[in-house]
């Protein structure tokens, strides 16, 4: 069956009607059997709803072609004829001038091929990766394979070989791998796991377990598995799949989890532990040995060489930094949260709107880090917004009896990687 990161793919093709029958049969078989791509599936044609409406009144309800045709100047074209003759001989000897132009050909290759080795040894003299080349693989014991994007062939995956995006690793029975993408962020693979590489920062774990040390870089770092997703901001963690549950575990840093397909998250300290479940909340925390958890780790060193190898190609050696999406802590004008609070207010620096800006998922807990609810702002509401501010309605009805909100403002970069320019959240009370 099509992973769920292929499927992904298919789901706004499928909603525009551009895909073939034979697409449309791995679509509806996968879809059939996984209920979170159902539910990415109607977030995909909510998203679509809200921009055909949005944008109604811009769309052309007549054909420009003619317009277009009538405002053309009008075009002379002037025919000299000096030499009839010759004319007449190449109308009946239409392949005359491709005889003549095959015969240059070789020289004319032969020329490129020149100019190009010399052109190449001088520029390039050190064989760089590709241009999707986002790692290095830099260890490995035991067999594990690398599989390309949508391909059934496996190839070793060699220690020292360059990682790519859409490729997808596995490892067998008592094998483990680890892989380093820019960042520097560290991926281990335990036996049978495996794992897709959509980018540097953001990954499919569909089975197995695996250790993950993310390199704080200022960018967000997400993790999807079967039941749901793992939203990081610099951390090292362990995920653990199965068929029916994902298990983290986080050593260090700051994380988030959230099941598919109701969103349902939960905040975990260093040393907590929370079981996912498809369409059920996160469990409740729980205090585990974080050493134990990752034992199988211990025997795991990266390759001189490999590593080497890394941070000459892959790593632009960027300084660390705080990651995007810190939390907001809210105390409301009159002290207390006494007076219900109706929603959330954001506001932002005049003019920082514009195009190319991401959306924001929205967090929200009580003073001790317990969920109250999630929701998702479009960029079109930043953009329809008067006085640089908008309000996000409370659902399920006004919040009460909570003394501190925390607030977590995630940017979603699927539409767009410029960040807004915040500048406060209130809470808007009754």
């Amino acid at each position: 069956m099509a992973s769920c990161v292929q499927v992904e793919r298919l789901l706004q093709a499928y909603i525009d009607d551009e895909l073939s029958q034979s697409e449309r049969v791995i679509l509806a078989q996968h879809l059939s059997e996984c209920r979170a791509c159902v539910e990415t599936l109607r977030k995909h044609q909510r998203m679509s709803a809200t921009l055909f409406e949005a944008f109604a009144d811009h769309r052309l309800d007549r054909g420009i072609s003619d317009a277009v045709l009538d405002n053309l100047p009008e075009m002379a074209h002037p025919v000299v004829i000096e030499d009839m003759h010759g004319l007449n001989w190449r109308a009946k000897h239409p392949l005359y001038r491709w005889r003549t132009a095959a015969r240059l050909v070789p020289l004319a290759v032969g020329m490129f091929l020149v100019l190009a080795t010399t052109f190449l040894a001088y520029k390039w003299p050190d064989p760089l990766p590709g241009a999707n080349a986002i790692g290095v693989v830099t260890y490995r014991a035991g067999s594990a394979t690398c599989i390309e994007d949508e391909s059934t062939d496996r190839t070793p995956a060699e220690v020292r070989a360059f990682v790519q995006r859409g490729q997808y690793y596995e490892t067998g029975e008592d094998s483990t791998l680890m892989l380093t993408l820019a960042g520097p962020t560290q991926v281990m693979l335990n036996a049978n796991s495996r794992i897709g590489i959509y980018s540097d920062r953001r990954v499919s774990i569909e089975k197995g377990q695996i250790w993950m040390d993310i390199g704080r870089d200022g960018r967000l770092f997400k993790a999807s598995t079967p039941v749901g997703e793992i939203v990081v901001f610099g951390t090292a963690f362990s995920v653990e799949v199965d068929p029916q549950v994902a298990t983290v575990t986080l050593a260090r840093g700051d994380i988030q989890v959230q099941t598919a397909p109701d969103d349902a998250f939960r905040q975990l300290k260093p040393g907590q532990q929370v079981d996912m479940r498809l369409g059920e909340e996160p469990s409740i925390p729980r205090e585990v040995d974080v050493e134990q958890v990752k034992g199988w780790t211990s025997h795991i060193v990266a390759d001189r060489a490999a590593v080497t190898r890394f941070q000459r190609v892959i790593q632009d050696r960027r300084k660390t930094s705080e990651v995007s999406g810190q939390m907001v802590y809210v105390v409301p004008e009159w002290g207390t949260l006494s007076v219900p609070v109706k929603a959330i207010r954001l506001c932002w620096r005049p003019g920082s709107f514009g195009p190319g800006r991401c959306a924001y998922d929205v967090y929200v807990y009580d003073e001790l880090n317990d969920p109250l609810f999630k929701t998702h702002v479009n960029p079109i509401t930043f953009a329809e917004a008067e006085d640089n501010m908008c309000e996000i309605a409370v659902p399920n009805g006004p919040i009460s009896g909570v003394k501190l909100l925390h607030i977590r403002l995630v940017p979603d970069y699927r539409v767009g990687d410029i960040e807004m320019e915040f500048t406060d959240v209130i809470a808007v009370g009754l």
